[in-house]
């Protein structure tokens, strides 16, 4: 707790006093995204997601405002996720394609170019990632405390089929909608809800939904009672605490998932000065359901089918 206080309220608040506001709530969901990948899986995952999440960063940067590429390079970050569960890693790596659909869903707004910006994001991030990472392994050993199971061949295939195909529909609607940080949350929705492992199919992932969409509704609510830069601040400081908490503590994924959404979204929204309406959010998260729940209806028979005929075999 107190290392996700540290490592994610200071250079938060920090950036935001200096007047560096557009990536101050980058930092602080990127952060989260290196404390989630260094406790569940160990420092050589939190390495990985540090270099990663920076690369990511970049190339949303460089893509952003072009729909096909932007929508190209978001595929190539789903599919890095999908066959990072080869490792078992799929938990560890999730914000890497979320903070990156949130760029290219709204770039930030500098008056620098888009290369010194892609520079200076990616640099920052690495910089505030890296120490994070550095801090959990000092504190609390370079083993992650997760349960990691690596997801067989098969399984991969199909999770990456899914989280690929998923961002090939939802970042065009998202970038023609121009629903700016709306947009990130449908780009996002998939991502929480979609899971390797469908031999529970619908089942899991109405639960994984539900832990979702409810931490939806909270931010929802949240963001119709406030417009405080410093309530919010602490609002999203206290979410990831939390989700760190259920993390360490194998708490169930519609658990997490609810905890983790409005830590993500709230923390990411930081930098945002465009306001997004209460109905636009809800249409992107229903709409990020509706294409997720798609892919888990669409796939889970035919792994069942395939499961039977290699049992068969």
């Amino acid at each position: 707790m107190a290392i996700t206080f540290v490592t994610i309220a200071v250079p938060t608040w920090v950036l935001d006093y200096l007047n560096f506001t557009a990536i101050a709530g980058l930092v602080g969901v990127t952060t989260l995204g290196a404390l989630i990948a260094t406790t569940k899986a160990g420092t050589r995952a939190g390495l990985v997601y540090t270099f990663g999440v920076s690369a990511f960063i970049a190339l949303a940067i460089l893509t952003a405002g072009n729909i096909v590429l932007a929508t190209l390079a978001m595929a190539l970050a789903a599919l890095a996720l999908g066959l990072s569960a080869l490792r078992g890693w799929q938990l560890a790596m999730v914000l890497v394609p979320i903070v990156m659909g949130f760029v290219i869903a709204q770039p930030p707004a500098t008056k620098f170019s888009r290369f010194d910006d892609a520079f200076t994001f990616a640099y920052g991030c690495f910089f505030f990632a890296l120490i994070a990472v550095l801090l959990v392994t000092w504190l609390a050993g370079s083993k992650g405390h997760g349960d990691l199971k690596p997801v067989v061949r098969q399984r991969t295939i199909g999770y990456a089929i899914m989280l690929v195909g998923s961002t090939l529909i939802a970042t065009p609607i998202a970038l023609l909608s121009d629903w700016g940080n709306a947009g990130g949350w449908l780009i996002m929705t998939p991502f929480i809800v979609l899971q390797p492992y469908l031999r529970d199919g619908v089942r899991k992932g109405l639960a994984r939904l539900a832990g979702t969409v409810a931490g939806f509704i909270v931010v929802a609510l949240i963001l119709q009672l406030t417009d405080s830069h410093t309530v919010l601040a602490w609002v999203g400081l206290v979410f990831a605490m939390a989700a760190m908490w259920a993390l360490s503590n194998n708490w169930n994924y519609a658990v997490y998932a609810f905890l983790l959404t409005p830590a993500i979204v709230v923390l990411e929204g930081l930098h945002s000065s465009v306001e997004t309406t209460a109905l636009d959010r809800v249409y992107a998260t229903a709409l990020g359901v509706a294409i997720a729940m798609f892919f888990i209806a669409v796939l889970d028979p035919l792994y069942r089918r395939a499961t039977r005929a290699t049992l068969t075999q």
